[in-house]
């Protein structure tokens, strides 16, 4: 989850400069909601 939030920080700031695509940004999201739902499940079905 750290890298795709670093992902997201780079995909982010090369999107807003014109260097990238929004579909880097939406992965890198989609990467971290499925990161924190894994957490949620493991913690809960111990």
């Amino acid at each position: 989850m750290v890298l795709f939030a670093v992902g997201l920080i780079v995909t982010l700031v090369l999107h807003l400069t014109g260097r990238g695509t929004l579909e880097g940004v939406a992965i890198c999201g989609t990467g971290i909601v499925l990161g924190g739902l894994g957490l949620l499940w493991a913690r809960r079905h111990r």
